[in-house]
């Protein structure tokens, strides 16, 4: 059974005691109306009071009439709540039995389920819990164990929010993940024990969405100097990335081909700015980031070749060149060449909430915001003196138990998935220069 927080034997009770003052006012009301319209009153005054008593007696059973119907409406009403809570009660259980069942029937055909953990479908002994502790539980102590684990497991999932803008890869490690952090929140290690300000994202180790291939920038060898690559696994040598598709799979050289072939000149062999590409890349899900490029060198070749940054409205563009429906969203005014959408169509200088990010994720929307990066030190920061503006693209809230709000995204600074408080992120998004703080550009795929 799932938790409700009402009792409907409570309702049913409250509806019976209070028809049983309804019937108390009844009977008092009806008694003193004979009074007042003289039935018990002594005949030596009952010629004279009983015109102003008859009137008294009228109004007084009109006005207990009035009461007495209330509360047998109030106690019609507590009954009917007592029977639309259970009726609720015993759709979520047939929706759970439903979710078990079909979870059951994905474990046979394909070894895993994208709904729910194994050993919580089988009742078996979760994995943080040592074996040895396990079996020392009674059978009635480990089934109570399982059956709170399926009601978070249950609240986890109506909780979370993942991307439909193409498939996620949902399977046991993915989902092991998330619900550990629903259950316990982000690891203590990532936030200053002092000030309870975070210091560090969490890295996700079992991605949302699959990642498109890309050279790791740190990596890169010059072939004179002999010295090691870039600072970040974001920065690209893109004549090197091209020899080395050139060399690769068959998929790979025909990149290599294309590239080639629209080139006007040489892209950059120091590009620090390709945040927005890659952003799109990973959300449009291209098996290679280079396929990004292309597209973008349609919108703006010159980017490429000097390694020049992006605008919001240049990454909406990318995005309609991948073929997707793109809009620019944020506080700004717009015109009719330049359109913006705004998160608070009642407020223009509204910034995003929570819940706004979350209503785009369940419409179907990628977001690609511009929020601020620290790129020294190598993660996102609202410090104005040592951010620039950088593109993310958003795949999944949540909510924890404990009632935290968190977002995830992919970084491409270190080509991961990160994961941020709500605090945090809107923090660093609301603070990316200056009054351009809240923007970003949101697209999803044709029907």
């Amino acid at each position: 059974m799932t938790d409700i927080r009402v009792d409907p034997d409570k309702l049913r009770s409250g509806a019976v005691e209070i028809e049983a003052v309804a019937e108390a006012v009844d009977t008092a009301a009806c008694e003193a109306g004979k009074t007042a319209l003289g039935v018990r009153i002594d005949s030596s005054y009952a010629a004279q009071l009983a015109g102003k008593l008859g009137g008294y007696g009228t109004e007084l059973l009109t006005q207990a009439g009035s009461i007495i119907n209330g509360l047998r409406e109030h106690s019609t009403w507590l009954r009917g709540l007592a029977q639309r809570f259970e009726e609720a009660d015993q759709a979520a259980v047939e929706g759970l039995d439903t979710l078990w069942a079909t979870s059951r029937a994905l474990l046979v055909r394909y070894g895993e389920s994208p709904y729910v953990m194994r050993w919580l479908l089988d009742g078996s002994r979760p994995p943080w819990i040592p074996s040895r502790e396990w079996w020392q539980l009674s059978e009635e102590d480990r089934e109570l164990i399982i059956q709170g684990l399926r009601r978070d497991h249950a609240k986890f999932m109506a909780g979370r929010t993942v991307a439909s803008f193409r498939p996620a890869e949902l399977g046991s490690s993915q989902l092991e993940e998330s619900f550990e952090i629903f259950r316990n929140g982000l690891p203590e290690e990532l936030f200053d024990p002092e000030t309870g300000e975070r210091i560090a994202p969490y890295v996700v180790g079992a991605p949302l969405f699959s990642i498109p291939a890309l050279p790791d920038g740190r990596e890169y060898i010059d072939p004179i100097s002999r010295r090691r690559g870039f600072t970040r696994y974001q920065y690209q040598d893109l004549r090197h990335y091209l020899d080395r598709l050139s060399e690769g799979q068959p998929h790979e050289r025909e990149i290599a081909e294309t590239v080639r072939a629209i080139q006007t000149r040489a892209w950059s062999s120091s590009h620090h700015n390709l945040c927005g590409l890659d952003a799109v890349g990973y959300a449009t899900g291209v098996r290679d980031m280079m396929e990004t490029y292309v597209a973008f060198a349609t919108v703006n070749e010159q980017m490429l070749i000097n390694g020049d940054t992006a605008w919001t409205f240049e990454i909406r563009d990318l995005y309609r060149e991948m073929g997707w429906e793109a809009q620019q969203i944020g506080r700004f005014a717009g015109d009719e060449h330049n359109v913006w959408l705004h998160w608070n169509e009642a407020d223009r200088s509204a910034y995003p909430t929570f819940d706004d990010v979350t209503g785009k994720l369940a419409q179907g929307y990628a977001i690609t915001p511009l929020v601020g990066v620290d790129s020294g030190a190598g993660k996102l920061s609202a410090d104005p003196d040592a951010t620039v503006g950088h593109f993310v693209t958003i795949s999944d809230t949540m909510v924890t138990q404990d009632g935290t709000q968190l977002i995830r995204v992919y970084n491409s600074l270190e080509h991961r998935e990160e994961i941020y408080t709500w605090e945090t992120f809107d923090e660093v998004w609301r603070n990316a220069g200056g009054n351009s703080g809240g923007q970003a550009a949101i697209a999803r795929p044709p029907d």
